[in-house]
């Protein structure tokens, strides 16, 4: 990738890269009557796969305390056997801004734009470990569609040593999914305290 900066407030990164995997395990979700020994778990298929991501970012400083970004990445993924899953989103776009106080508080604001993905599923599953060639007419893609995030985040100083935190998580109740097949909860808001030593 290429990196740098012009005039000392706008840095600037994009990046190439590709990357082959051999008998890489793809997460599944099993399904089957209840009562079987596989019902409602979890398992991978075993395959050959391709990845590459196209990603930058631009981020401009102003006065040293106004920040404010751009990140974009497009994910390629490529399967000697299986259609394309994983779990893995097609691109995501992001934006952010950021206000640092020289010595009392910290905030920041995003959001990200996240392409649609899609999840591997098999029924009747006979094992929980199976190789691509001998499943592959029996897995099922579970597309989810593009969603947004939104945070904040705002750091107080309490003290030298103590800061303050509320962190506001996908904001706008979209569906995210943030591991395969487990989607969250919706807008969620943390508060706790933070120190160094």
């Amino acid at each position: 990738g290429v990196s740098g900066s012009v005039l000392q407030c706008l840095s600037y990164k994009a990046y190439f890269n590709f990357t082959h995997l051999d008998n890489m395990h793809h997460f599944v979700s099993l399904y089957k009557p209840a009562g079987s020994e596989l019902t409602d778990s979890f398992g991978v298929i075993i395959d050959n796969a391709q990845c590459y991501t196209v990603g930058g970012n631009i981020e401009y400083m102003y006065a040293g305390v106004l920040t404010a970004g751009i990140d974009a990445h497009y994910y390629g993924y490529k399967l000697s056997t299986l259609p394309k899953g994983g779990g893995v989103p097609s691109f995501d776009v992001g934006v952010s801004l950021k206000y640092r106080h020289k010595t009392k508080f910290v905030i920041e604001a995003g959001a990200k734009v996240i392409g649609a993905r899609n999840f591997y599923e098999i029924a009747w599953a006979d094992s929980p470990v199976m190789m691509a060639v001998d499943v592959v007419d029996d897995v099922f893609v579970n597309r989810v569609p593009a969603c947004v995030d939104v945070n904040l985040r705002f750091n107080l100083r309490l003290s030298d040593q103590w800061w303050m935190y509320i962190h506001g998580g996908n904001l706008a109740g979209s569906r995210l999914y943030t591991h395969n097949h487990y989607r969250s909860l919706g807008a969620n808001v943390m508060l706790g305290f933070k120190t160094s030593f």
